[in-house]
C-alpha cells in the first residue's frame, strides 16, 4: 500500500485528475520533491506548483494537523482542495499568499469532517471566494485575518455554518472601522457607527481584536 511518493528533479508533469493510478492510491500520505526540481515543491507532503505558486494535490491520507503554508511557495488554494483534510486543525498562511479559492476547506460529503480549530490568513491576502470556510461546523474557534484593507469576497455564504456566534474573528487594531464598513459585514448603518464609537472608545492601540461570526457576520467587539 502506497504511503509516500518522491518525485525526483526531472519530473516535469502531475495531473492527478487525469492520470488514472491516483485513482486507487487512497493509503497516499505524502508526495515530497527532491531539492532542484524547478516544477514542484511540497509542504507537509502536499505537492505545490512551483511554477503557478499554487497548491496542486493533496494526498487522501494526509494527516498533518498543523500546516504553515509558506507565502513565497503558495499564493493560492484551488477549489475544494482541503475537503478531504480529516486532520487538518490549523492553518497559518503566512506573508506572500493571496487567494483562497471556492469551497478551499468546505467538507467534500457529510461523512468527512475537517476539524479546523484555527485559521490565520497574512497581509496580503487579497481574494476569498465564496464558501471558501462553509460548514467548518462547531470545531473552528478563530479566525486571524492581518490585511489592513479586507480582502474582497467574491462569492455567498463564505462562513455560513461554521460554529455560529462562538466563532472569533480578528483583524488588526488600526482597520476596526474599514472591516464594519466592508464586506465583512451584513448589519445596519446604525449598528455599525454604535460598533464604531465602541472602537474609539475602547482603542487602545492593541494589535488584534476579536469578532463574533454570526451567520451573516455581527460584529461584537472584545478588545485583547
Amino acid at each position: 500500500k502506497l504511503e509516500e511518493l518522491v518525485l525526483p528533479e526531472s519530473f516535469s508533469e502531475f495531473d492527478a485528475t487525469t492520470d488514472l493510478i491516483f485513482g486507487h492510491v487512497t493509503g497516499l500520505k505524502r508526495i515530497e520533491v527532491k531539492t532542484g526540481n524547478p516544477n514542484f515543491s511540497s509542504i507537509e507532503g502536499i505537492l505545490v506548483n512551483a511554477v503557478t505558486k499554487e497548491f496542486m494535490y493533496f494526498p487522501p491520507a494526509n494527516d498533518t494537523e498543523s500546516l504553515v503554508v509558506d507565502g513565497s511557495l503558495v499564493e493560492s488554494v484551488p477549489m475544494s482542495f482541503f475537503s478531504y483534510a480529516s486532520s487538518l486543525k490549523r492553518v497559518v498562511f503566512t506573508e506572500g499568499f493571496k487567494h483562497v479559492g471556492y469551497r478551499a476547506f468546505r467538507q467534500a460529503t457529510l461523512d468527512i469532517k475537517i476539524p479546523i480549530e484555527y485559521i490565520e490568513l497574512p497581509s496580503t491576502i487579497e481574494t476569498i471566494d465564496g464558501e471558501a470556510f462553509n460548514s467548518l461546523g462547531s470545531t473552528i474557534q478563530q479566525f486571524v485575518c492581518k490585511a489592513t484593507t479586507p480582502p474582497r469576497l467574491t462569492g455567498n455564504s463564505t462562513f455560513r455554518e461554521s460554529n455560529g456566534n462562538s466563532v472569533k474573528f480578528a483583524v488588526p487594531a488600526s482597520a476596526h472601522a474599514t472591516y464594519l464598513t466592508s464586506q465583512f459585514v451584513n448589519i445596519t448603518p446604525k449598528v455599525a457607527e454604535e460598533a464604531l464609537q465602541v472602537v474609539r472608545l475602547l482603542h487602545m492601540g492593541k494589535f488584534l481584536y476579536r469578532v463574533v461570526l454570526l451567520f451573516r457576520i455581527i460584529l461584537q467587539l472584545d478588545i485583547q
